[in-house]
């Protein structure tokens, strides 16, 4: 974050501006005296080199807010933790409620696979199905069914 905080900072983009004859991002440092002293500051202001999202953007995008939340931080000074806040927000996984439409058809449907497997295992035995089965041995299908029953357990909890 330090490193981040370095690189953004304006008396380093000043320098680097200055130094390196390079043109920032960051529209506050033309602002600075020294700055335009050496270069052009009405000319560069009067450009435009990153795309900016629009005011009318789609701001339900997940695209859209993270490069909102940076653009936040690079043009309109906002700070480092709360940029970060914003960032591991919109990064943060939520959980669905089991009573809603969505939990309750997860639910029906992972209880359904997990009998389904649990169905399967006696097949793996029959030898009227050892011809289909043949290609593995059965201590081979247990081990992916076991896996599989495990993996949708893993929805559940």
């Amino acid at each position: 974050m330090e490193v981040i905080e370095f690189f953004l900072s304006k008396d380093f983009q000043i320098n680097h501006a200055i130094k390196n004859n390079k043109v920032s991002g960051s529209e506050t440092i033309y602002d600075d005296d020294f700055l335009c002293q050496n270069i052009d500051c009405k000319f560069i202001k009067s450009l435009q080199f990153i795309a900016r999202i629009s005011e009318t953007a789609h701001k339900n995008d997940f695209n859209s807010k993270i490069i909102g939340c940076f653009s936040n931080y690079i043009y309109r000074d906002a700070s480092v933790s709360d940029t970060l806040r914003k960032l591991d927000y919109l990064f943060s996984v939520f959980s669905i409620s089991y009573t809603s439409f969505y939990g309750i058809f997860t639910i029906t449907s992972t209880i359904v696979l997990i009998v389904c497997i649990i169905l399967s295992i006696p097949i793996v035995f029959i030898a009227k199905y050892r011809f289909y089965l043949s290609m593995f041995n059965r201590r081979f299908w247990i081990i992916v069914l076991f896996f599989f029953f495990r993996l949708l357990l893993r929805g559940i909890t």
